[in-house]
């Protein structure tokens, strides 16, 4: 979620539905200045057994813009 999480930017869950062991939610990120949709995605997992493990999960992300990192943040991984 870091990569989806950037400044000025609101996360919403417009859609989730429940139905027995399956659950399927899209999200979309929103720029709080122009309203812009800049991803969005959908995810289903199936989940088996009272203790709520996770059988199966799919997941889709489309991205709209470039997500950034601050630089100190690109120092770390590059060494």
């Amino acid at each position: 979620w870091a990569l989806i999480a950037q400044p000025g930017v609101t996360m919403t869950w417009p859609i989730v539905m429940f139905w027995s062991e399956f659950v399927h939610f899209e999200w979309n990120c929103m720029d709080d200045n122009t309203n812009e949709v800049l991803a969005k995605g959908t995810v289903c997992w199936v989940r088996r057994g009272h203790r709520g493990a996770c059988y199966f999960k799919s997941e889709q992300l489309t991205f709209y813009r470039d997500v950034f990192a601050p630089q100190e943040l690109l120092q770390l991984i590059q060494g």
